[in-house]
């Protein structure tokens, strides 16, 4: 210790003397140094050198011109920093086309068009021209050509060594990454194709021309096979969730790149895909596939890639409808209640239960249970006694302590048991039937609950045989329809031509009459149909009637649907007879867009078939029917002409309405484009818009007639899907109903009667039996 601070004692005096007598910064006006002995590690000293004014760094170069000792002996005498040897020539490598080019702005077209050479282009270009008068050029691969060749960076062009020296340098590829994709596999080409001419010639195994670079590499057997990325999945399968199963794969996709990904997905599709399977039963596997492939997409498109990107199957717009639709019931399946979409459908009580809890008042609520019945104990009269014992009975089953004659049975009391006959219960229930049947209300307000179908069906026939046939205020004289006396006349069907002394059909009033050759006639006849007030004056009908026949003239040159009417009409009888004529939905003229409706205009539009039934979204019409033939067939809701017939005065230009294969407008021409549903087609046309016509919104009670038949045919849409889709949506789940009917398998083993098919409706759906109960 002593000899190494006499050392250093002895260089701190030399090193003081350079800065302050020899001024190597310059004249020192003063000096401060501080020496630090530490007890462990060597000595060492501060110190701070004060110069004159005029020899003080003035600017950056002089400042920091040298970072470091080694770097000031490098700049002050020359002495190098670094060696290696051989030199090493880093080569470019880039796709075809897609090298860089630099340039000033405003002048982008002219560096394109003046492309530079790079290494990788200037080596194809030399094996292809001088592969004759040098023929070793073909046998070197891309990155061993500068140790036989040199590269000249002002011409960008290869040159033979002269010496003929091997190893002077070596070439080194740019590293790349395989997420950035064909270039990767084209470096990998370039490591064992040699003496490639061009960039096909790279891409051509055993004469060949392969899409991609990396087809090429599979072909040649340079990539290394998918074994580690099947163990890996495997092990996930044993121990991880199909959701964690998904993330591992969309992992390996994005930082492993595999040879094969959509060998790999589809084996291991099941393991992704099992909660799917579980959450859904009976679910296809072409839409378990689609599930998983739209799951794997979501996850892709965070990291900015798709599932095009690496291979995989593409989801077809129906399949990711379909897609939708069980992820958001799965979705509606896991939330603890069922909220109004619209809470204007809704009682008070309901819109109170359903907001007061999210209040920012709620906090400052004190939540009081009720523990007795206190109307119960509070209520006077005859019949008080005898509600506070129900009251007590019902506390009792609630909390499990009624007695019962057997397990599983409770005893119930007398007054609440009635003798086993239907006319009974009905005489008790619908006390005033044959006075009180026309009130709604009261109908509405009583209901006889039965655990069978088959008991459901006798108690719903008893009452209805014991209804007076009185009430009805007429019959359809088509269909038989029963019309109530509240009711006007409906369209309840779609007839055929009207026989002596009845009513003429919807077609014949509302679209054309082939038998009315005079305007005139078929206004009168449409006058006629109308209920006009009592106290019409003759004026106020020949104003009406003037106004029907210009009514009629428009509707004839601006309706595309009154036209086909008439044309069909005017077909000849012996062409025609006993036969249909069909006004298809996808009959069109050649030239036109397969999406538009044209008027029929001939036989190459207009189908007549024989005995042949019509396609199921398609307008029939018998042309010829006497009295012992069959009447025009309703026009079917899901046609896009349902609405334009049927509400002519609304859509005067026959505007096509909803149809199952709408698909909504994409706006930036990106993503999939999905179907529209009948609610959401009648939430869009339902609403104002300041640049469209409102004329619909000014229909009086013609725009009402509409909107019920709006409502009406979701609701229905809504119901078939429900019936349609129970394995689907699961039904079985609502145990309180299963519940409800408890012992079917013991009664059908003592011989009972077995309960027929349940189709189980949710209780947001309208018109249900709870949705009226809780009502």
């Amino acid at each position: 210790m002593d000899l190494v601070a006499r050392v250093f004692h002895l260089k701190l005096k030399a090193l003081l003397k350079e800065l302050t007598t020899s001024g190597i910064f310059g004249r020192c006006v003063s000096m401060l140094m501080v020496v630090e002995f530490q007890k462990r590690g060597l000595p060492h000293g501060h110190i701070l050198v004060i110069v004159r004014q005029e020899d003080r760094p003035r600017t950056a170069d002089d400042d920091m011109r040298s970072i470091g000792a080694s770097e000031a002996c490098w700049r002050l005498f020359d002495v190098p920093m670094s060696q290696r040897q051989p030199n090493v020539v880093a080569l470019q490598v880039h796709l075809e086309d897609h090298q860089l080019v630099y340039f000033e702005p405003g002048q982008e077209r002219q560096a394109a068009q003046a492309a530079r050479r790079t290494h990788l282009t200037a080596w194809l270009e030399y094996n292809r021209e001088s592969a004759a008068a040098d023929p070793d050029c073909r046998r070197l691969l891309y990155p061993d050509f500068p140790s036989r060749y040199t590269w000249q960076a002002g011409q960008k062009v290869w040159r033979k060594r002269r010496q003929q020296q091997a190893a002077e340098a070596i070439g080194r590829v740019v590293s790349l990454s395989p997420r950035h994709g064909d270039v990767f596999y084209l470096r990998v080409l370039l490591h064992h194709v040699a003496g490639a001419a061009s960039f096909e010639e790279l891409r051509t195994v055993d004469g060949v021309v392969c899409a991609t670079y990396r087809e090429a590499c599979c072909l040649r057997g340079l990539l290394q096979d998918d074994r580690e990325w099947e163990v890996t999945m495997e092990d996930a399968a044993h121990a991880q969730m199909p959701a964690q199963i998904r993330r591992l794969f969309v992992t390996l996709l994005l930082f492993c790149a595999p040879a094969d990904p959509s060998e790999l997905f589809r084996r291991h599709l099941d393991a992704m895909s099992d909660d799917f399977g579980r959450r859904h039963r009976d679910l296809p596997d072409e839409l378990r596939a689609a599930l998983t492939l739209v799951e794997l997409e979501r996850q892709l498109q965070q990291a900015g890639k798709e599932l095009r990107d690496f291979g995989l199957p593409e989801v077809t717009p129906d399949q990711r409808a379909r897609a939708a639709e069980l992820q958001q019931a799965a979705e509606l399946r896991q939330l603890p209640r069922l909220i109004q979409e619209e809470l204007e459908h809704g009682t008070r009580a309901q819109v109170v239960d359903a907001c007061l809890r999210r209040s920012a008042l709620w906090r400052h609520f004190i939540v009081a249970p009720l523990l007795e019945n206190m109307r119960a104990r509070r209520a006077a009269g005859p019949d008080g006694p005898e509600l506070r014992a129900f009251c007590d009975w019902l506390l009792e089953l609630g909390e499990g302590r009624a007695e019962g004659p057997e397990d599983g049975f409770v005893q119930l009391p007398p007054h609440l048991v009635m003798d086993a006959d239907i006319d009974a219960v009905i005489d008790w229930v619908f006390d005033d039937l044959a006075g009180r049947h026309g009130d709604r209300e009261w109908m509405a307000s009583r209901a006889v609950l039965a655990p069978r179908n088959t008991r459901v069906d006798e108690l719903n026939a008893a009452p209805v045989a014991r209804l007076d046939t009185g009430a009805r205020d007429t019959v359809c004289p088509h269909c038989g329809a029963f019309l109530w006396r509240e009711e006007r006349a409906t369209l309840c069907c779609s007839g055929g031509k009207a026989r002596e002394g009845e009513r003429p059909s919807f077609a014949q009033i509302y679209v054309n009459d082939p038998d009315c050759d005079d305007p005139a006639a078929e206004a009168a006849l449409r006058l006629g149909h109308v209920p006009l007030p009592r106290g019409t004056r003759e004026p106020e009908r020949a104003r009406l009637l003037t106004l029907l026949e210009q009514l009629q003239v428009l509707l004839r040159q601006v309706n595309p649907y009154v036209q086909d009417f008439i044309h069909a009409a005017e077909l000849p009888e012996e062409e025609v007879q006993q036969q249909r004529l069909v006004v298809s939905a996808d009959a069109r003229p050649a030239d036109q867009h397969p999406r538009r409706y044209n008027r029929a205009e001939g036989f190459r539009e207009v189908a007549v078939l024989m005995d042949e039934e019509p396609v199921h979204q398609d307008i029939v019409l018998r042309r010829r029917a006497d009295a012992e033939g069959p009447f025009l067939q309703t026009v079917n809701e899901t046609h896009r002409a349902f609405e334009a017939l049927h509400f002519v005065l609304l859509l005067p230009f026959g505007t096509d309405g909803w149809q199952p294969d709408l698909r909504q407008a994409v706006a930036n021409g990106r993503g999939d484009v999905r179907g529209v549903s009948l609610m959401q087609y009648y939430a869009h046309r339902l609403q104002l818009r300041p640049d469209l016509d409102d004329s619909l919104f000014r229909a009086g009670r013609l725009f009402q007639e509409y909107v019920c038949m709006a409502f009406a045919r979701v609701e229905t849409q809504r119901l078939l899907y429900l019936a349609r889709n129970q394995a689907g949506l699961r039904a079985e789940l609502y145990q309180r109903l299963q519940d409800a009917l408890p012992g079917d398998a013991e009664r059908e083993l003592a011989g009972g009667d077995r309960v027929g098919q349940r189709v189980i409706l949710p209780a947001s759906f309208t018109g249900g039996p709870r949705y009226y109960q809780r009502r």
